[in-house]
């Protein structure tokens, strides 16, 4: 079998293009986790000593490269935890609210993210934090002795109205469906070549 037999297959078993492609993204769309409201807002932390800002070693590099840790697994964490209010804290374990953070360093700045089932509780963890986070910080994981301190936050980008975020879902589907148009066009060749074979085998007969 050459090309060109192929292309003429591809006639024959053109079905296998669309049904395993639309069968796979059917299955992966409902079967992908249900997309999660997300809201984000970016902030710069810096310290009176312009010299000592910005610069390995010093706390707010720290604080830029690892806010979700330190929100996830850290004194820092727990105290903003127990500034919710007492009936949120009542539905949401120390871990959930943890991991409902996640933070990416940009440059000298760091976005940070929540993201959760609730919108009002998306918006009121979001809330919580931006309102503790330089005193925490301060109280908290700068030493008193620190000569750059304290530590001060801007808000470079405020916090943004919960939304719901399926670019995930939509990118995975999109790629296993591009994945499955692939494997179905092999499949096309493979389906020609068993039916050439057969009629050769018994042509001969």
């Amino acid at each position: 079998m050459d090309f060109w037999d192929w292309l003429h297959g591809l006639k024959r078993w053109w079905w296998m293009l669309v049904a395993v492609p639309v069968l796979t993204a059917s299955v992966t769309w409902m079967a992908w986790p249900d997309p999660q409201y997300e809201t984000s807002w970016t902030v710069n932390i810096t310290f009176a000593d312009p010299e000592s800002s910005n610069a390995p070693g010093y706390f707010d590099f720290v604080f830029l490269d690892d806010m979700d840790q330190l929100v996830k697994s850290s004194l820092f964490g727990d105290v903003i935890y127990l500034r919710l209010p007492e009936q949120t804290r009542a539905t949401m374990s120390r871990d959930q609210f943890g991991e409902m953070v996640s933070s990416a360093r940009k440059a000298r700045e760091v976005e940070i993210t929540i993201h959760g089932d609730d919108p009002d509780q998306v918006a009121l963890v979001a809330a919580t934090i931006d309102a503790n986070l330089e005193e925490v910080m301060n109280t908290y994981m700068v030493p008193p002795d620190y000569t750059a301190g304290p530590g001060n936050i801007t808000v470079l980008n405020p916090i943004s109205e919960p939304a719901l975020n399926s670019t995930t879902r939509i990118l995975g589907v999109v790629s296993l469906t591009a994945a499955a148009f692939l494997v179905a066009l092999a499949a096309t060749g493979v389906a020609e070549w068993l039916r050439m074979s057969y009629r050769a085998k018994y042509a001969e007969k």
